[in-house]
């Protein structure tokens, strides 16, 4: 993250360097907008009933929810509802579950900014451990709901601006 000074009610993030296999096998890392964000299953702090997970989640302006692997919310051990529900992605029809997990937005050197509870969709399929980046996604709904996305793709960074703080400022006067 940058940090800019007086622009502190806005949070600067460079893309993030993920792994890929290319073709060939070769590991190769390409850069995505992703931040670092902290999963767990309550907002309260981290305990042995309430495992937290730091990953890197990519920024999806064309997801409308936000998605995590099975993997993840069975290691937060996240309430998941039973019934699959079908969506269409990309890649085509799937299969998928429900839950929530809480998150917040992790800066090097200052608190995290809590993001809140996200409804997210769970994918019952096993990925891959080399996959998991790629799975974790952070959609519009709940997310791009409470912050202002900047994805600037030519200067390789993102700004997130607190919705929130705006409105609370208007209603102030």
């Amino acid at each position: 993250m940058v940090d800019f000074g007086r622009g502190a009610d806005k949070l600067h993030f460079h893309y993030k360097s993920l792994p890929h296999w290319n073709k060939e096998g070769k590991l190769v890392y390409i850069k995505k907008p992703a931040i670092e964000i902290t999963f767990r299953k309550f907002s309260e702090i981290k305990s042995s009933e309430n495992r937290e997970l730091r990953l890197n989640a990519l920024i999806d302006s064309g997801a409308d929810r936000s998605f995590l692997p099975k993997e993840i919310a069975d290691a937060l051990h996240l309430e998941i509802q039973t019934s699959d529900q079908r969506i269409l992605t990309i890649a085509g029809d799937t299969n998928v579950l429900e839950s929530k997990v809480y998150a917040e937005i992790q800066r090097y050197g200052k608190l995290p900014v809590p993001i809140g509870f996200l409804n997210v969709f769970v994918m019952p399929h096993t990925v891959k451990e080399t996959q998991v980046p790629h799975f974790v996604i952070l959609g519009r709904k709940d997310f791009f709901e409470k912050f202002e996305v900047t994805i600037n793709e030519s200067g390789q960074h993102i700004t997130l601006k607190d919705v929130h703080k705006d409105r609370e400022k208007k209603t102030r006067f």
